[in-house]
């Protein structure tokens, strides 16, 4: 079987909220970018 991968952006929610309530800067803001390999078998995702 072949893989799946994906690319996703995970960002800091927290930081997110304080960027929008004008705490911090755009650059403060905690994001990475990813590869993933998705579980095509998975039932329940966590």
């Amino acid at each position: 079987m072949g893989q799946v991968k994906v690319f996703v952006e995970l960002t800091n929610t927290t930081d997110l909220d304080n960027f929008q309530s004008k705490i911090i800067s755009e650059q403060q803001v905690r994001a990475h970018s990813t590869q993933a390999l998705i579980d095509t078998g998975a039932v329940l995702s966590i």
